[in-house]
C-alpha cells in the first residue's frame, strides 16, 4: 500500500466540505500554476468567498454527496480527497499542496477504483488536468481525447482519460 503509514482514507462527511473546498482552491493556485496560466487558474478555482466560489462549493457539495467520496486524513489534517460515481466517473481528485508526491493521490485512487469496481463499473474515467495526467498514466489510465474547455470565458486544456477495472486491478 502506498502513502505514509499514518495516512488514513475514510468516507467523506458533510462537515469536511469547507476545508476540502479551501484545499482545492489552494492546491490549484499553487501546484497547477506549473501547467496553467494565472488567468486559467483563477477561472478554474475562483476565490472561495466570491459568488463564483460559492457556486463552485455548491457544485462540489452536490458532487460529493451524489457519489462515493474518499478523504485522506493525515494525522488529523485533510491531505486530499476524490470521488467517483457508481458508473465510474471520477469528478474530483485533489491532494493538499504540502502533501504532493507522498503517495496520497495513489491511496485515494486505490480507494476510488475499488469503490467503482464494487459498484459494478467496468472502467473509471475522468477529465484530467495537465497536472494530474502523468500520475494517471503511471496508474494505467490512457488518454481517450485531448480536450479544450472554456471556464468562465477562459480556454484551457484537459484530457478525457480512462482505465479498465477488471477484478484485482
Amino acid at each position: 500500500m502506498s502513502g505514509p503509514p499514518d495516512l488514513a482514507v475514510r468516507p467523506y462527511r458533510a462537515d469536511d466540505l469547507a476545508l476540502l473546498h479551501r484545499l482545492m482552491h489552494e492546491t490549484t493556485h499553487t501546484v497547477s500554476l506549473r501547467d496553467y496560466t494565472p488567468a486559467q487558474v483563477a477561472a478554474w478555482a475562483p476565490d472561495p468567498e466570491s459568488p463564483a466560489g460559492v457556486a463552485q462549493r455548491a457544485r462540489l457539495s452536490a458532487s460529493l454527496e451524489a457519489s462515493i467520496a474518499c478523504v485522506a486524513d493525515w494525522a488529523g489534517e485533510l491531505g486530499g480527497f476524490g470521488n467517483v460515481t457508481s458508473a465510474g466517473f471520477m469528478d474530483y481528485l485533489y491532494v493538499h499542496r504540502e502533501h504532493q508526491g507522498r503517495g496520497v493521490a495513489s491511496r485515494l485512487l486505490t480507494c476510488l477504483e475499488a469503490a467503482a469496481r464494487e459498484a459494478g463499473a467496468r472502467q473509471m474515467d475522468t477529465h484530467a488536468s495537465l497536472t494530474l495526467r502523468p500520475l494517471l498514466e503511471r496508474r494505467g489510465y490512457q488518454v481517450l481525447e485531448r480536450r479544450r474547455v472554456v471556464v468562465v470565458g477562459v480556454a484551457m486544456e484537459n484530457f478525457w482519460m480512462a482505465k479498465g477495472l477488471s477484478p484485482g486491478t
